[in-house]
Parts: C-alpha cells; sequence; structure tokens
C-alpha cells in the first residue's frame, strides 16, 4: 500500500492495451498501476465507475477493460449477486490516462468470475450460473446465458474462460475450465468436447502460449 496499491486483498490482474496493470481488490476497488508500475489512480463505486468494490475479475483488450464485481460477500466468504462494468481507456496530453464508464447502468451477473474480452463478444464465466456472453456486434448489445449444464457443460460452476486453439486442429475455441472438468466450445459450430483425462477434476486456471495449453 505505500506505492498505491488500495488493499493488499488482491483477487485480479489484467493488462490494457497501453500496459497498464489492473489490480482488482476484495473490497476496496481497483488500483491502476502504469507499465513502469507508478500508481496511476484508484477506481471505485463511490465514484461510479464500478459495479461494487467486491472485484472478482479483470478483463481487457485494447482500449476497453471490464471489471465484474459481486454484490456483497456472505458470513462464510463467498460472493454473492454481482454485476460487470464497461471501462474506455484514453491518453491524455499530460501523459495520463482517463477512464470512462460506458453510459447506461451496469449489467448484472451473478458471481462472475472470469471474464475474456475480443471484439465482437465478451465471455463471463460465473461460479453457478454457467457461461455468458454479450454480443458486441449488435446494438443494443445483447447479454444471454450461452451454456450450462443442461447444454451438456460438466459444472455449471465454470473458473476460467480462454480464447485458444483446438488441439490438434488448430481451429480457435473457447477453453472452459469448470469445477468438474476441462472442456472446449466452438461458439460457431455449437460444438461442445469434454477432454477425457481432466473429468471429475477441478480446472482452477488456465494459460496458453504458442501450442502449449497450461491447465
Amino acid at each position: 500500500d505505500r506505492t498505491g496499491l488500495i488493499s493488499g486483498r488482491v483477487t485480479a490482474m489484467a493488462r490494457d492495451g497501453f500496459g497498464n496493470l489492473w489490480v482488482g481488490t476484495r473490497e476496496e476497488g481497483v488500483s491502476v498501476f502504469d507499465s513502469q508500475g507508478r500508481h496511476v489512480t484508484n477506481l471505485s463505486s463511490f465514484d461510479e465507475q464500478l459495479y461494487s468494490d467486491n472485484v472478482l475479475a479483470l478483463g481487457g483488450k485494447g482500449t476497453r477493460m471490464v471489471a465484474v464485481s459481486a454484490d456483497r460477500f456472505t458470513p462464510q466468504g463467498s460472493p454473492a449477486g454481482g454485476g460487470f462494468v464497461v471501462l474506455d481507456i484514453a491518453a491524455n496530453g499530460s501523459g495520463g490516462y482517463t477512464f470512462t464508464k460506458e453510459s447506461g447502468v451496469p449489467s448484472p451477473l451473478d458471481v462472475g468470475s472470469d471474464v475474456l474480452v475480443e471484439d465482437t463478444a465478451i465471455w463471463f464465466s460465473t461460479s453457478g450460473q454457467g457461461l455468458w456472453v454479450r454480443d458486441e456486434s449488435v446494438v443494443p448489445r445483447e447479454f444471454r446465458q450461452e451454456l450450462t449444464g443442461a447444454d451438456g457443460l460438466l459444472s455449471n460452476n465454470v473458473k476460467r474462460v480462454l480464447r485458444a486453439p483446438h488441439f490438434p486442429s488448430g481451429t480457435e475455441v473457447l477453453w472452459l475450465g469448470t469445477g468438474a472438468g476441462l472442456q472446449n466450445y466452438d461458439p460457431g459450430t455449437g460444438t461442445l468436447e469434454t477432454i477425457a483425462a481432466f473429468t471429475g477434476r477441478n480446472i482452477l486456471d488456465l494459460y496458453v502460449k504458442g501450442s502449449m495449453l497450461w491447465i
């Protein structure tokens, strides 16, 4: 906190297209640092830039950042309720940045766990409601539940969503880490594939680099 971090209880991190590092915290909102590690600003629900200060996930691409928050935490420490905001980032003339929340009412999202920002869609994993998507190709934006257990998800507790090649075909698909195994999903064809070797496993995180998928 001596260098500007609003809270040491860190829950999420992401980079925007300017190289800024966004750090989400459990109950205090977001701190933003530039690519050199210098504190830029703090964002909170007090100034109406976040849905709430209970940040669960951050995802950025280019000049946009999506912040997913919970309404509250239960006495047992679990998140409850929630929603998300989309923030636009712009460099100002003094070497700093401005952060503008998308107009309109923040969208509800029950217990989000991860977010993937793409040009034509924003994908949200949740801890009890499966996979959601906001279609960025239409106006007004269409926000809908994309996949649940009724569609073949191993679990509605989807912890991670990642865009990476399908192996061995090389086709770009969504990889879904769930509380009951690993799957991939092709939104174009609607194909959902289960990776049998991970069935029953609690997938906590996913990362891709080149031809390697880390699980």
